[in-house]
């Protein structure tokens, strides 16, 4: 019995020379060398003299792997898209392998200002920025800023053309909504975003439709609308400057449906401001004001005129607006 006893004991000693685990560790991990995954490096071209308050998106980057094939994607100050034009949001998601990735952000609204988004995937980050231009353009208007009584959908209505006028800088950013422009420096009619130089023509188009077309164009720091509807009457902006404490007149060509209309003094915001239905009226210095309905008969293309009294701060704006038939018809004067 003890002899049995000493060879087991033996034989057990032996055994653990050389190395037989006989009660394995049942805390040791499986090595995940090779299960996580690493991206490889990307980066974006950055955007310079943009133009205010617009929608600015990068360039899409492909995502390469060089261990892996997805990953968690994730962006701070901005959207992102995955192989999409169109559809982008802030909310982390995963990436794949060759994805193509954009991202954008809305521009700032002062001259020479940065935002930038960051764009996070796996291991590796980039930054997208856009700067915006610091060229001043003079302020524009379409005149007539539209047309009226457009019935038929599918008609193609052009306006006439606007002088880029640079006061600092020798080009700026150029961008449309709801149309199509063409500049001295453009090809033909595009929506794509541009560069437009000084002394530039540029004219815009809109399809009709069943209702109101809006068409907003951004040069630089200004903006000016043209319009197509079916309504009776555009509507329509007058951006103009003068001195200072002094008076200002103007008109707006108008483009509506012929016909008798009532025209109502709506408001100025210095208080002085009034309009006159014809260049008799305005021969004479007779400008009417606050509290006063009349009826007028107005061809397309008949002008409506106003005065008012400027700031005597420069850099101030003044505002009189005179509706047709409801429709405003509006005068902004920045004071110089």
């Amino acid at each position: 019995m003890f002899r049995s006893i000493l060879f087991s004991l033996l034989l057990l000693i032996t055994l653990a020379g050389c190395g037989v685990d006989w009660f394995p560790d049942t805390t040791k991990t499986t090595s995940t060398t090779g299960s996580s995954s690493t991206v490889q490096p990307f980066s974006f071209t950055n955007a310079t003299n943009v133009a205010f308050n617009t929608v600015q998106t990068s360039d899409p980057v492909t995502i390469a792997f060089s261990n892996g094939s997805t990953a968690a994607i994730s962006v701070s100050n901005g959207q992102y898209s995955i192989n999409s034009t169109t559809s982008f949001t802030s909310v982390t998601g995963k990436v794949h392998k060759n994805d193509q990735v954009r991202v954008q952000h809305t521009s700032a609204s002062t001259a020479g200002g940065t935002v930038a988004t960051t764009l996070t995937v796996g291991n590796q980050s980039a930054t997208f920025s856009s700067t915006t231009t610091t060229a001043s353009v003079s302020t524009f208007f379409f005149s007539p800023a539209g047309y009226a009584g457009v019935t038929t959908s599918g008609t193609t209505k052009t306006s006439n053309s606007i002088t880029v006028n640079l006061t600092s800088g020798t080009s700026a950013p150029i961008s449309i909504t709801g149309g199509e422009y063409v500049s001295s420096s453009s090809g033909g009619f595009t929506s794509s975003p541009g560069t437009v130089q000084n002394g530039d023509q540029v004219v815009v188009q809109n399809i009709s439709s069943n209702v109101a077309v809006t068409t907003v164009l951004t040069i630089g720091d200004q903006s000016a609308t043209f319009s197509t509807t079916p309504g009776n009457v555009a509507p329509e902006t007058v951006y103009l400057t003068g001195t200072a404490g002094g008076v200002i007149t103007g008109s707006a060509v108008l483009a509506l449906v012929p016909g008798t209309y009532t025209v109502h003094f709506v408001s100025s915001s210095t208080g002085s401001g009034g309009y006159a239905l014809t260049a008799a009226d305005v021969a004479s210095g007779t400008y009417t004001g606050a509290g006063t309905d009349e009826t007028h008969t107005f061809a397309n293309g008949d002008s409506l005129y106003f005065s008012d009294l400027l700031p005597a701060t420069a850099g101030q704006v003044a505002t009189t607006i005179v509706n047709i038939d409801g429709v405003p018809i509006t005068f902004k004067v920045t004071a110089q």
